[in-house]
């Protein structure tokens, strides 16, 4: 399973998305999140949950926190698309994302993981100053950046790249 990368230090938050077809309705449909940074997960456009700065802090050489959605209410038969907002935050080498859609289609399981498939581009957020104890900086906010529907199916608007595969975050894995 790939790692997409996402914002060094310094640098914007990213937007990360991928699109898929499915051919029937889902009976199961979870997303395991895992992300050293903070993270927003929507489907087809709808934010997931009210989640902020998701996942808990943690420390991240020890442990990785990743998180489970049912995304299932979410998802359509045709075209869908998953998007994750990614920032770094107290990662000091930037925010690393992995997420994988694990749906039950017809009987089968479908697995829509992170790989170069997935395309990201610079958001409308980026962190100002170190992030560092006693010293947490802040954020601006770009709207003119801003894309309509980044998070939606048939998004052609901006300048989207491919993921760089990375390594996995350090660290235990636990829910």
């Amino acid at each position: 399973m790939g790692q997409a990368r996402g914002g060094v230090e310094n640098s914007p938050a990213v937007w990360l998305r991928k699109e898929f077809n499915l051919t029937a309705i889902p009976a199961r449909a979870l997303a395991y999140v895992n992300v050293k940074g903070y993270y927003e997960l929507y489907v087809n456009g709808k934010k997931v949950s009210d989640d902020v700065l998701a996942p808990a802090v943690s420390q991240a050489k020890k442990r990785s926190l990743y998180t489970t959605y049912d995304i299932g209410k979410l998802l359509r038969t045709g075209p869908n698309c998953v998007g994750l907002w990614l920032d770094r935050g107290w990662a000091k080498d930037g925010a690393v994302g992995r997420i994988e859609p694990d749906l039950s289609v017809a009987g089968q399981r479908v697995v829509v993981g992170t790989d170069r498939a997935w395309t990201s581009m610079t958001s409308t957020h980026a962190l100002r100053g170190p992030w560092e104890w006693n010293n947490m900086g802040g954020e601006t906010i770009d709207a003119r950046k801003d894309i309509a529907g980044w998070n939606e199916v048939g998004c052609t608007t901006g300048d989207w790249l491919p993921v760089v595969e990375v390594a996995a975050p350090e660290g235990v894995v636990t829910a």
